[in-house]
């Protein structure tokens, strides 16, 4: 669900501003939804995981809600193509992998995902660093992936300009960067390590604001071992 949360002390300005946004949360709740391709749903939870090659492991706004609730955020420009959206565990012993198409009325903004998982107790325990989604336009079976899509966890959200993304690496024990690239100039972001915990899916942090990502026409994912520099990994956010 989409909510938008706004503090006005006019009551007139309030009540009209009130209305607008109950239109935006009524379309994303009732139009914009993420439907299954298939009739079957792909995930699994066991205890013994191998190591996931995947070094991106998700891209999602930040939220402190734990719930089963999933969104991607879906430009008009790729709601006819088939989305795929991957879940995965910090610790690694969940994952589900899930084809989806937008169901409804197209419209920019968030769709939420038919999501029958049989875990919701599961999914509910992991804290908001502990489960990553990943949604790209593409086919699953996809290795490239030169787009990826904002996602989200929760029941609530306010987006705007200071709003917090995270990327969710899994560095191979090196340092990691990510630099962003726009016609002016660029940025480049250092990327934290996890220290607590299981971290076979991933283990490492890079935290962006919502305004770098809408001013860039691209970025790149930096690695450093030592003094070696790991392949790089280019991608652009759809916004």
């Amino acid at each position: 669900m989409f909510k938008v949360l706004i503090q006005q002390k006019s009551p007139s300005l309030y009540a009209a501003l009130s209305f607008m946004f109950a239109v935006v949360y009524l379309s994303s709740a009732h139009a914009q939804q993420l439907d299954l391709s298939s009739s079957e749903f792909n995930e699994v939870y066991a205890s013994n995981v191998p190591v996931s090659g995947r070094v991106l492991v998700g891209i999602q706004i930040v939220s402190a809600e734990t719930s089963p609730n999933f969104e991607v955020q879906v430009p008009s420009s790729f709601q006819a193509k088939p989305i795929c959206l991957r879940v995965r565990s910090r610790d690694g012993t969940y994952s589900s992998e899930n084809q989806y198409q937008v169901v409804g009325q197209p419209n920019d903004g968030l769709y939420q995902v038919n999501y029958p998982t049989k875990y919701i107790s599961k999914l509910n325990d992991f804290s908001d660093n502990e489960l990553a989604l990943l949604a790209f336009p593409g086919m699953c079976t996809d290795d490239q992936l030169d787009t990826l899509m904002l996602s989200f966890r929760g029941e609530q959200i306010v987006l705007d300009d200071a709003t917090e993304v995270v990327l969710f690496v899994n560095s191979g024990r090196s340092a990691v960067f990510v630099q962003l690239k726009n016609d002016e100039h660029g940025k480049s972001v250092r990327c934290d390590r996890i220290e607590e915990g299981i971290r076979t899916g991933y283990d490492t942090l890079c935290r962006l604001n919502y305004s770098d990502l809408t001013k860039v026409n691209g970025a790149v994912l930096l690695r450093r071992q030592g003094s070696r520099m790991l392949p790089p990994i280019k991608f652009q956010v759809a916004i």
